[in-house]
């Protein structure tokens, strides 16, 4: 095989079909090695704030269904007085 035959070989379909073999290994490797893990690595603490979120919207529901059960209780002992106040009122009057 002399140069005349080798040249077309290397400047041909072939040579193109290996370089394109050769960028794609290398863009499936990047993929692989390098942006796969950082997706993951943000993925990962995308989910880890949405968890510290609905642990603290937790807490925060439970701290104000408390506080709602305690102006629920204190107008209980409101109302009440005020029915006393009336009952007085109209026994008085």
């Amino acid at each position: 095989m002399g140069e005349a035959e080798i040249i077309p070989l290397i400047t041909g379909p072939a040579s193109a079909l290996g370089i394109c073999l050769l960028v794609g290994t290398g863009i499936y490797r990047l993929a692989a090695n390098t942006l796969a893990p950082m997706l993951k690595a943000a993925i990962d603490r995308h989910l880890a704030s949405v968890d510290e979120m609905s642990r603290r919207h937790q807490d925060q529901h439970e701290k104000i269904i408390s506080q709602l059960e305690t102006v629920d209780r204190k107008l209980g002992g409101v109302y009440a007085r005020l029915s006393d106040i009336r009952e007085h009122q109209q026994q008085a009057g």
